[in-house]
């Protein structure tokens, strides 16, 4: 999805060093294209997690902290999410922090914040890495918050190349879509609303960035004089990398070396505040059990002395289906899929150092 992005309004807000983050104390509930909607919610640090900052600040035995993207912030029921049951397993104390549409950059950003605001450094470090993460450090900072909603400013225009529209332009135009939002919401309630009128007010929503995309693009083509006869349009920024580029394309893309100076400054720091960095290499849907698909960031870990544990020859040897482990549309890991990733993972870690 391109633009305007899914989830509750207000569960995101600004922020001056990260672009977006999540709103500390904010109440929603997510939908997913497979007909599944959830309860969201957040804790005083930005999380999405049933933990207090009191707990990370007094416990005695220390704590975990689990960073990542929309897969470490967990596609599902928070009770289901692989953090969760990773820490009911294994008895440590929790920071499930990882935030949807970010990268390596933002998400050391968002730990370092939290520390900070804790006081104290956890025992362990939990990277969940997922292969678009390349492309959100690539455009970063690519997406701000407009009234509460998510909002893109960054696109690929084909071949390669993206356009980055000024923040002050993408207010200017999405504030009157978001009136329009409004107006529509408050002269019908919701639970007055048919089918098709809910279908319609959906549309309008997801439909938002799209449009004004559009507008925006050929209003600079204009300005500019250029003329495009193939009519090239704005899409979302994953267009640039495929998930399954990183196979052959991780050592040499230009597109990753943001995400090879994050990791590497991540893990000094490791070394300097004497935490346990460990990277979850999670494979994509289409190549969920390709025990090669992270070879060669496995090979750029082991350069830089930083541990990881490599789910796709894990659900390979396991001999389970995608559709155990993924949503069939949405394409994230679904309950199950987080479930069997939370129990494997403490298997393999017990989370001391």
């Amino acid at each position: 999805m391109s633009g305007l992005r899914g989830g509750s309004r207000y569960y995101y807000q600004a922020d001056p060093l990260l672009g977006f983050d999540i709103t500390p104390l904010a109440r929603g509930t997510q939908s997913i294209p497979d007909g599944v909607e959830f309860e969201i919610f957040a804790n005083e640090l930005g999380c999405f997690d049933r933990n207090s900052l009191e707990d990370f600040s007094t416990s005695k035995e220390g704590y975990v902290y689990f960073a990542g993207d929309s897969f470490t912030w967990g596609f599902g029921r928070y009770e289901d999410k692989f953090a969760t049951v990773w820490e009911n397993n294994t008895g440590m104390l929790t920071a499930k922090c990882g935030v949807g549409h970010t990268g390596t950059i933002h998400q050391f950003g968002k730990f370092k914040k939290i520390i900070e605001t804790i006081g104290r450094q956890p025992t362990v470090v939990f990277v969940g890495f997922f292969a678009n993460d390349i492309i959100n450090d690539f455009t970063f900072p690519h997406s701000i918050v407009v009234d509460g909603f998510l909002i893109d400013t960054v696109y690929e225009m084909g071949k390669e190349q993206i356009i980055r529209i000024p923040d002050e332009d993408r207010v200017r135009e999405i504030s009157p879509k978001i009136r329009a939002i409004d107006e529509h919401t408050f002269q019908e309630p919701e639970e007055s609303q048919s089918l098709w009128r809910k279908t319609k007010s959906f549309l309008l929503r997801h439909s938002l960035l799209t449009n004004i995309s559009n507008a925006l693009f050929k209003k600079m083509l204009l300005a500019t004089g250029i003329r495009s006869p193939d009519k090239p349009k704005k899409r979302s920024i994953y267009r640039l990398f495929e998930d399954s580029e990183v196979l052959n394309q991780f050592s040499f893309s230009p597109f990753a070396e943001k995400t090879k100076k994050a990791i590497t400054v991540w893990g000094e720091d490791a070394k300097l505040n004497g935490y346990h960095l460990i990277f979850l290499l999670i494979p994509p849907r289409s190549d969920f059990n390709n025990a090669d698909i992270f070879n060669q960031v496995k090979e750029f870990l082991r350069g830089q002395k930083i541990d990881f544990i490599d789910f796709a020859p894990i659900f390979k040897e396991r001999g389970w289906r995608k559709e155990d482990l993924y949503w069939q549309i949405d394409q994230h890991l679904n309950d199950e899929g987080n479930r069997r990733m939370g129990l494997e993972l403490s298997r393999l870690h017990n989370g001391k150092m």
